[in-house]
């Protein structure tokens, strides 16, 4: 961690914080990383345009942050627009690992580092995605649902239990890993599927090398980990879709693009799989009225598997050491240079 001795001579040094109500940052925690390196302010950044139905708060936000010298971001995004008005900046960290709400491209172009956390959320994440593993095997929610409806004689659904069940991993990163170690002292088995690990990495981890067909089409759960880039947008498709089992859940806690959302609806709405978990859409928010929405065995959340107090303490912590690194001349640990993601 850099502390106060560190600081550079010169203005006092700023970090924004931009959140939201319901997207906060742990605002302690984030000054304990910067140890004393820049004075922190926080700003409700909603998602969305300047010319959207949020265009006064985006601009007063932007007002506040065009005269910071480091970013930090978890809600809202920040696209060249902004970054051509904040003169000062040097160094713009994502609340997390995906960077998609920044544009990656003009920071770079203007000097400007851009830092992510990666395995920050890892364990958060995967709690939530065994956890949407556990509720489609027992039709947690879809029973609670029924039971509010006043329908306890007719709601009982009969579940499966994941001891003996196959799980597989879609993406061998810091999450799927986790995933994988909790699954298995379920007693489930795993197979895992990562274009950029060799077979004796996945071995390590604990799972079984497989390639994409015989992942989808022998597991029972199918958990995705992947990061969202050009080479994995719609990765999930009809075809690996249609290769599932009819007893076999999907769940997604990665990216939503990552999954063709269209197909996915038509093999629910045809109960060609069993179910789905979903903690990420494609756009999000979703569009109201989607088709997801009206399948009974789809569990729906609203991207909130890193909302923990620990994951949000940890991130904001970590994010905060690379800006000071940053701003008093050093390298960041996890800087996005040369490539798009970091799992």
């Amino acid at each position: 961690m850099v502390n106060s001795s560190q600081v550079v001579a010169g203005p006092r040094l700023t970090v924004c914080a931009a959140q939201s109500a319901t997207m906060p940052i742990d605002l302690s925690a984030l000054r304990a990383g910067l140890g004393g390196t820049a004075a922190v302010c926080a700003v409700d950044l909603p998602f969305g345009s300047p010319e959207g139905p949020n265009r006064s708060a985006i601009l007063r936000a932007w007002d506040v942050m065009s005269r910071c010298d480091g970013l930090f971001v978890r809600s809202g995004s920040v696209p060249a627009v902004l970054i051509d008005r904040c003169g000062r900046l040097r160094c713009v960290a994502v609340h997390g690992v995906g960077v998609e709400q920044v544009d990656v491209e003009a920071c770079w172009a203007r000097g400007v580092e851009v830092t992510n956390v990666p395995g920050g959320n890892a364990n958060a994440v995967a709690e939530l995605a065994l956890a949407l593993i556990l509720d489609l095997a027992r039709s947690v929610s879809r029973q609670d649902r029924n039971v509010r409806r006043g329908h306890w004689d007719t709601c009982r659904v009969i579940g499966r239990e994941l001891q003996g069940a196959l799980l597989g991993v879609l993406g061998f990163g810091n999450v799927g890993r986790l995933v994988s170690q909790k699954a298995s002292a379920l007693g489930m088995s795993v197979l895992a599927n990562d274009a950029m690990l060799t077979d004796a990495s996945i071995r390590a981890g604990g799972a079984e090398p497989v390639g994409l067909e015989e992942l989808f089409s022998r597991s029972d759960f199918v958990s995705v980990h992947l990061p969202m880039t050009e080479q994995t947008r719609h990765l999930v498709d009809r075809r690996l879709l249609g290769l599932m089992k009819a007893t076999a859940y999907l769940v997604n806690t990665s990216r939503g693009g990552v999954v063709d959302q269209e197909a996915l609806a038509d093999v629910l709405e045809t109960c060609h799989i069993a179910g789905a978990g979903l903690d990420v859409q494609d756009p999000e928010p979703p569009l109201p009225g989607g088709r997801l929405e009206q399948v009974d065995t789809v569990v729906l959340l609203p991207h909130s598997a890193g909302s923990t107090n620990e994951c949000l303490a940890t991130i904001a912590r970590l994010a905060g050491e690379d800006i000071a690194r940053v701003l008093t001349g050093k390298n960041a640990l996890n800087f996005i240079r040369g490539r798009l993601v970091s799992r």
